[in-house]
């Protein structure tokens, strides 16, 4: 455990990204990236605002169309209920398996 410790940008959204997908505690994640609680804390908030600032404000508002548009526009029946939506995010997982070392062919890894 080393005092001061600066992550790489790499690890620091790491952390970020390990904290939402298991929900590791911020003791746990200290331990585990070798900082502080509170530096697990704030780099966890630090860049979740930086995510949603870069995915969600620069990038993906950019091409949601504006409300009154939408509301202008001819909608699917199944949206009859839900006036105000302007996307829907798709998060359907899809299962893959990979062969055993012996089934794979020459040279895939």
């Amino acid at each position: 455990f080393e005092l001061g410790k600066v992550l790489s940008a790499h690890d620091e959204v790491f952390l970020c990204l390990s904290k939402l997908r298991h929900n590791f505690g911020f003791r746990d994640l200290a331990v585990r990236f070798g900082i502080t609680v509170r530096e697990a804390r704030m780099l966890f908030w630090n860049i979740l605002y930086l995510l949603h600032k870069v995915l969600f404000t620069d990038i993906m508002m950019a091409h949601v169309p504006s409300l009154e548009k939408v509301q202008a526009s001819p909608r699917p029946s199944s949206f009859e209920n839900f006036p105000n939506c302007r996307f829907v995010i798709d998060c359907t997982e899809i299962g893959t398996s990979m062969p055993s070392p012996d089934e794979r062919p020459p040279g895939c890894v």
